[in-house]
Order: C-alpha cells, then sequence, then structure tokens
C-alpha cells in the first residue's frame, strides 16, 4: 500500500532531511576523495574488527566522537566483502569515500589493522543465533 514508505518520508523530514532524496539519489550529498583498502595477499578473510572499523568511520565524520560533533552525511565506509569471502591480492575490502583529508590516512591505518586475510577457509557463524518462542 505503500503506508510504510509515506511513514518513512515522514520520519526522514522529522529529522531534517529531504524526503526526495529516498527516491533521487542525486539529492544525497556527495564526497570529495576516495581511497580503496585493499587485500594485502591472496586469501579468505578470516575476521573483522567491527569496533575499529566504526571507529575509522568516527574520524572521518560518519559517525560522532561527543554528541556535539558535526556527522558529514556524504562520508562514509564501503565494506565490499563479507567474513569467508575468498580474495585476492590488491582487491578492495573497503572504499573509504571522504570530504576532509585531515584523519583519512590514520582512519586508513585503522581499517588496514581492522581485518586478516587467512590461508583456509572460514565459515560466518550463524547470523541467528537461537529463537525465543
Amino acid at each position: 500500500s505503500g503506508a510504510a514508505f509515506t511513514r518513512f518520508e515522514r520520519v526522514v523530514e522529522a529529522q531534517g532531511g529531504d524526503p526526495r532524496a529516498l527516491s533521487d539519489r542525486t539529492l544525497l550529498p556527495g564526497y570529495s576523495g576516495r581511497l580503496d583498502i585493499a587485500a594485502p595477499r591472496d586469501g579468505y578473510v578470516a575476521s573483522f574488527a567491527c569496533a575499529e572499523i566504526g571507529r575509522a568511520g568516527v574520524m572521518i565524520g560518519a559517525g560522532r566522537a561527543t554528541k556535539e560533533a558535526r556527522i558529514d552525511p556524504g562520508v562514509g565506509i564501503d565494506v565490499h566483502v563479507r567474513l569467508g569471502d575468498e580474495v585476492a591480492a590488491g582487491d578492495p575490502i573497503f572504499t573509504v569515500l571522504y570530504n576532509d583529508t585531515t584523519h583519512v590516512a590514520s582512519a586508513a591505518a585503522r581499517l588496514r589493522a581492522s581485518f586478516a586475510v587467512g590461508d583456509a577457509p572460514v565459515t560466518p557463524p550463524p547470523l541467528v543465533l537461537t529463537r525465543l518462542d
């Protein structure tokens, strides 16, 4: 019926956003630079340090270190792989989208340290651990 989408448009508008951007992505804020973080070698994505990925996002303005900090809605970190995926040296693991270069190098270093590539395939844990009835 579209009722949920209409409700979501109202939520976006109530939070200061432009609900037209939900249908027209050209209205979204942009970024000025991008940096790929690549797999250092062939293998399988063995682990992610998710909190470190989040901290890297804060460093580039995609999140807040304090409640007064400003979030840049045009920046972020794209994650291109999942736990257990096979990768080759040079394959992109992350893409950092940024507007301010001040902390990009530090965020990139944090991202490079936030994942491991191993020799053996890894089975990701189940998304649902248990079901409560």
